[in-house]
């Protein structure tokens, strides 16, 4: 057992130390501000976090070649009852900040978008990080529960199947998203892009959808089976998703977004060679 926990505790330091090179390569790979430039053109904030990056590659290589000192440190980090009941919370959590992280646009943090592009790659090398760990104590206490559910999983190859492709379609929603890009006119006038989700209110969505449908079975489960309720709650979800959706003007996208701050309220076409200023 403590070969087992070992061993994935070495994986674990491994697949951080692989993500932290690619964490440097990113950071040093973003274009730098020649007006903030202090050596090798880069700002001291890169350079500190390129420190910090390299000094924490330091560490876990050192636990990656000392076994004993790795021995040493996965016996200590034994959690207290009540500290472990909140490690799933923590992960959880740690989870939606990196889906987050990843997916969400810089240029929608405005002024602060230049910072958090550059900070971008450190944070999900944390956040990655919480997330194995949580995940790798989980298995190290109960490997009885991961060998159980990989087993569920093989032999329920349709529930496999349709988690693979709501996944699939999922991460191409956030693809798109991130490749359409809003436009910025003179920090003025905001044209927001043609993609209406935004990544939160999709992870939103699908956790709405599974409440609901957890709920619903629940519910079916204490009364007979009725085919036509699921069929019901389908159209009555999407029925009061269109309302809303309708309900809500689109955004103009042209020239006219209204009077300062935009009011998003498409406004009739002037003629620019006698009403234009400058």
């Amino acid at each position: 057992m403590t070969r087992r926990k070992d061993r994935i505790t070495a994986l674990f330091l491994l697949i951080s130390f692989v993500e932290g090179v690619a964490v440097i390569a990113t950071l040093l790979s973003i274009p730098s501000d020649p007006k903030n430039a202090f050596y090798f053109g880069y700002s001291k904030s890169r350079l500190i976090m390129l420190g910090g990056v390299l000094a924490a590659l330091l560490f876990l290589a050192v636990l990656l070649i000392d076994r004993r000192l790795r021995t040493r440190i996965t016996g200590r980090l034994t959690p207290a009852a009540p500290l472990e009941k909140t490690l799933p919370w923590v992960g959880g959590l740690t989870m939606l900040f990196l889906w987050l992280t990843i997916w969400i646009p810089a240029y929608r943090l405005e002024e602060w978008a230049s910072s958090f592009t550059r900070l971008q790659p450190l944070l999900i090398w944390v956040e990655l990080m919480v997330v194995q760990g949580v995940f790798a104590f989980w298995v190290n206490r109960e490997p009885g529960k991961l060998q159980s559910g990989l087993r569920n999983i093989q032999v329920s190859r349709k529930y496999l199947l349709t988690g693979g492709i709501l996944t699939g379609l999922t991460i191409l929603v956030f693809i798109i998203l991130v490749q359409t890009e809003g436009n910025f006119s003179a920090k003025q006038l905001y044209f927001p892009t043609g993609a209406p989700l935004s990544g939160l209110q999709v992870i939103l969505a699908w956790a709405a959808f599974m409440l609901l449908f957890r709920l619903e079975q629940r519910t079916l489960s204490r009364t007979p089976t009725r085919k036509w309720s699921t069929a019901l709650f389908f159209l009555l979800l999407w029925v009061v998703t269109f309302i809303i959706w309708s309900s809500i003007p689109l955004p103009c996208t042209d020239d006219r977004p209204g009077p300062y701050p935009p009011n998003g309220i498409c406004y009739p076409d002037i003629n620019d060679a006698v009403y234009s200023i400058g």
